[in-house]
């Protein structure tokens, strides 16, 4: 009887052993998770850095602390990813406000010519429907920044 409590002790104590290094092992994992986003982030990959955080808020959910700093992170990257996409719309709204006043000046002067025909009326319509499309884009992005900045704490809420 004694050998057979000795042996369940034992267990036991192996047991929680094991589980503690496990546990041990699942934040060190974690952790390297979290670096390999900062890293990807750093390195301007923002799709490998929102991977990477999205696997660690998936696989390690009782990582509290690690997963509100990935937050963090995800927030700068999202808003990072925002701000280059505005630049980017910004100089394609440009570039089509321009078309369309191009577009709108040989219209008008066609049409008091009364020459206009179907391939102008086209053209006009699908330069008014992608300057509006990029004015849309335009304003969303800029709406995602300010609800991300929210989020961070960096702009009073309205």
């Amino acid at each position: 009887m004694r050998i057979a409590i000795n042996r369940i002790i034992t267990l036991v104590i192996l047991s929680i052993v094991f589980v503690s290094c496990g546990d041990k092992g699942k934040h060190t994992e974690a952790e390297m998770l979290l670096e390999k986003a900062r890293k990807c982030y750093a390195e301007k990959q923002y799709d490998k850095a929102l991977s990477a955080i999205d696997s660690l808020r998936r696989e390690y959910s009782s990582e509290i602390e690690l997963r509100k700093t990935a937050l963090e992170l995800y927030k700068d990257i999202e808003l990072e990813k925002a701000e280059k996409a505005i630049q980017k719309i910004d100089a394609e709204l440009k570039k089509a406000e321009k078309a369309y006043t191009l577009i709108m000046q040989d219209v008008d002067k066609k049409r008091k010519d009364g020459s206009i025909g179907y391939d102008e009326l086209l053209a006009k319509t699908k330069a008014k429907s992608r300057l509006d499309s990029l004015r849309i884009a335009f304003d969303t992005e800029c709406a995602k920044i300010r609800y991300i900045k929210i989020k961070k704490g960096d702009e009073k809420q309205q």
